[in-house]
């Protein structure tokens, strides 16, 4: 197949393949469409209908010193009812778990004021993952239908979506019910994932993993578009001493590093990587009066600019022309939760809510990456700047379920160590579709 070579306004140039084969026709497929209740899921409806009474409607004091108990149903499988306080004593927690889930998987908990008896909550555990759930309260006021939440990872999904029938007659209705009821209400996709999606992106996953150790972290660093180590600033060569080791295949900072795994996707199909100089190019962000006199000075939206050039590059690959950042797509812009902050058109997310918008992210979008521009206020005067730029694989597996992998600056950084040192900072997301295995070829791999 021929190659052409395409030019992006400002010298945003790239050698390209036409090769739509690289990615599916449509970039990032999405039906909401899903099964449910999910595989390996297992009803207990049938026992909680016949020990009702006695697990949970009876007299709390009554209920609290109960032994675990084993429940058998018509087709002699087996449930342990068991009751527990809650971490602050205020609520006794009656569970029901079928003998032969997996984990967590189709457990089934009421929660109950310790001081007055009442109910307070029903949770449900679609998935193995106790930080995936359904909740459903008892009715805010009378003549009111009790309500539904689906919560995924500390945040909800949705909230107060009425449930038809009293909160007692959910306390033996199944799942499958419930969601009748609510299918067109609640985001129930968000239960339905195939493992087998991200095969491609668990790959890519491992094949940096495996190149870490060629790379150092080195300031200002980056391969250009013949691989060769320089720095981003003036395009020199990199010192033979910052490679430190005949292994060592060159130095990255945070945005090397980016553009290394980027290349990853256009050097198999375009024959080099991307040009470093194009990819500083200035994209749709804030650019008022107060911002203009210190934009190149204090490099205000480099790491937002070079993200968004990174994605678009990506897209224009597969589209065979050239795509521009503002009509690629790829920024991130849902806001999906109930209580949460959501996306700012000029500043992304807040850190904090990153892990549950990745596993939204991960079953709306399965197969993607994003690039992320971390920024905050800076300086004096202070200023939002994006100073950093991290990736982050989101996915499911069979043997763990749902991971985000997250690299920075020639590092692999587990999740909640990137939360915890980024909690007060903001983070735009750019989304990138990983291509087929096999069409994913890191430098010197």
């Amino acid at each position: 197949m021929a190659k052409k070579r395409f030019f992006l306004p400002a010298g945003f140039c790239v050698l390209l393949y036409f090769v739509s084969a690289v990615f599916p026709p449509s970039l990032y497929p999405y039906t909401g469409e899903g099964i449910f209740p999910p595989e390996n899921f297992i009803e207990s409806a049938e026992v909680r209908k016949a020990v009702s009474a006695k697990w949970l409607e009876d007299e709390i004091s009554r209920v609290s010193i109960l032994k675990p108990e084993t429940v058998q149903d018509s087709l002699a499988s087996e449930y342990e009812f068991s009751c527990s306080l809650s971490v602050d004593s205020s609520s006794l927690i009656t569970k029901v778990n079928p003998a032969d889930a997996d984990g967590i998987q189709g457990e089934w908990r009421l929660y109950r004021s310790m001081a007055t008896g009442q109910a307070e909550e029903i949770r449900i555990f679609p998935l193995n993952d106790e930080n995936v759930f359904v909740s459903v309260y008892p009715p805010p006021a009378p003549q009111k239908k009790p309500f539904l939440s689906i919560e995924i990872y500390g945040s909800k999904l949705c909230d107060n979506i009425p449930v038809g029938g009293s909160f007692e007659s959910l306390y033996h209705m199944p799942l499958s019910r419930i969601y009748e009821m609510t299918d067109t209400l609640a985001p129930w996709y968000i239960f339905s994932h195939n493992n087998s999606d991200y095969n491609d992106i668990i790959s890519v996953v491992h094949s940096i993993q495996t190149l870490l150790p060629r790379l150092v972290y080195t300031e200002d660093g980056a391969f250009d578009e013949n691989g060769k180590a320089v720095h981003i600033k003036d395009l020199s060569p990199q010192a033979e001493e910052e490679t430190w080791g005949k292994d060592i295949i060159g130095g990255v900072n945070c945005s090397g590093f980016a553009k290394w795994i980027v290349d990853g996707i256009i050097r198999p199909a375009a024959g080099n990587g991307l040009f470093i100089q194009p990819l500083k190019t200035p994209t749709d962000n804030p650019d008022s009066h107060f911002t203009k006199p210190h934009r190149e000075q204090r490099d205000l939206f480099f790491g937002l600019d070079w993200c968004r050039n990174l994605a678009a590059a990506v897209v224009t690959l597969n589209a065979g022309k050239t795509v521009l950042p503002a009509e690629s797509g790829t920024d991130v812009t849902d806001s999906v939760f109930a209580d949460g902050t959501g996306y700012s058109r000029h500043t992304g997310y807040p850190v904090e809510e990153l892990i549950p918008l990745l596993y939204y992210l991960a079953v709306k979008e399965p197969g993607c990456f994003y690039l992320g521009a971390v920024n905050r206020l800076r300086g004096n005067p202070p200023l939002r700047q994006y100073h950093h730029i991290a990736v982050f694989f989101p996915y499911f597996s069979a043997e763990n379920g749902f991971c985000i992998t997250v690299f920075e600056s020639a590092a692999e950084t587990d999740k909640q160590v990137f939360i915890e040192r980024n909690k007060d900072a903001f983070i735009h997301l750019s989304r990138v579709k990983v291509p087929e295995a096999g069409r994913f070829i890191l430098q010197n791999e």
